[in-house]
């Protein structure tokens, strides 16, 4: 369902999100920083909300119990339905000891706290995670949690402090960015009461842990980029054309650099995560009618797997999970091949039949 003001170009963007991604999780060598994926949509996700809520305010006519019930339309009908068909699987292939987490994972996700959840209970790289269906979820409740709290916040920055609305995203993207690269690692052992007052060891600089990687916390200044992107672009610029095809470019070799340059060996989310969101930053501003890179996004190939890409993103996991727990966890390339295609035709089918009914209004009413 395409509204007004809808950029077809966001849809090879998604396309090109969570393809990384998947073949992360597939565990193909050449793509080891597939998960900067989750970055790019974080980005995206942002902007789009942030636009559309400041064009609804801006004609004071935001309702948020109405914005709540589009998110909801959004995301909740094909999580649900994924995870319902998960509970059976889990309770034909799993273990006691793995159903016991599972139905906790369950409980956590239909909470919108999976990101929580999988904090306490293992790190995004563990070699356990691979048999988790519901891993993925942890990105999901991060936007999730965005999208209850960042309405509330910009109906209270808009009403009390509107001239100052750059200003105090740009100075919590600081903060949360700094957070990301140091905050997890401060420990209360480095204060001292006499000088120099802290002890900073090297690993003070590094990340913070699966609590970084997880939590909103450190999170929040790349969902908070694609909001700068839509207050301050609001009204797209002229910019010279030549500038335009450059800085696109740009931006799409950041994002490609990341994808096959990135590992689980990187410290993660830190100031490396700035690559990714800056190349999807400047795809969004300058990628326009006349850009190269536009013709490339627009293809109809890549407009239609972004437009799946959601349904896509929650089918793959339990799809890789769930073969691992019956088969082991070396699929070879030809396995996870199959379930990538087998994932895409639930995701074309859980589009149609799914997503598109239950964000038509006149065809499901609230």
């Amino acid at each position: 369902m395409k509204t007004k003001g809808y950029l077809p170009f966001i849809d090879g963007l998604r396309a090109l999100a969570v393809f990384p991604v998947v073949f992360f999780h597939a565990n193909f060598k050449y793509f080891e920083g597939g998960f900067v994926g989750v970055d790019i949509f974080f980005v995206i996700s942002g902007f789009l909300i942030t636009q559309l809520i400041i064009k609804d305010l801006e004609k004071n006519k935001f309702n948020l119990f109405s914005f709540y019930i589009r998110r909801a339309r959004r995301i909740l009908p094909i999580l649900f339905f994924v995870i319902l068909t998960t509970i059976f699987l889990s309770i034909l292939l799993m273990n006691s000891t793995q159903l016991n987490l599972y139905v906790n994972q369950v409980f956590s996700v239909i909470l919108f706290i999976s990101n929580f959840f999988f904090w306490q209970n293992s790190g995004y790289f563990d070699p356990n995670t691979e048999i988790q269906p519901l891993l993925h979820t942890w990105s999901l409740a991060v936007e999730e949690q965005f999208y209850i709290f960042f309405p509330i916040f910009l109906l209270f920055v808009f009403k009390f402090f509107r001239k100052k609305i750059l200003q105090i995203i740009i100075f919590i993207i600081i903060m949360s960015f700094l957070l990301s690269q140091i905050g997890g690692n401060f420990k209360y052992q480095n204060i001292s009461l006499s000088y120099p007052f802290f002890s900073l060891p090297f690993d003070f600089f590094w990340q913070a842990g699966s609590a970084n990687f997880y939590l909103p916390f450190g999170r929040a200044w790349e969902l908070l980029i694609g909001s700068l992107i839509a207050i301050y672009f609001k009204k797209r610029k002229n910019y010279n054309q030549n500038y335009c095809n450059y800085f696109s470019l740009i931006g799409l070799i950041f994002i490609l650099f990341s994808i096959f340059f990135y590992s689980n060996r990187f410290q993660y989310p830190s100031i490396y995560t700035v690559l990714p969101c800056l190349g999807t930053a400047l795809i969004i501003i300058y990628t326009n009618k006349k850009t190269f890179l536009f013709k490339i996004l627009t293809s109809r190939p890549l407009v239609q797997l972004g437009l799946i890409s959601y349904s896509f993103y929650l089918w793959h996991q339990p799809m890789f999970a769930f073969s691992r727990i019956q088969y082991g966890t070396d699929l070879t390339i030809i396995i996870s091949l199959f379930l990538i295609i087998i994932s895409l035709f639930l995701s074309v089918f859980s589009w149609k039949y799914i997503e598109q009914p239950f964000r038509d209004r006149k065809k499901i009413k609230n």
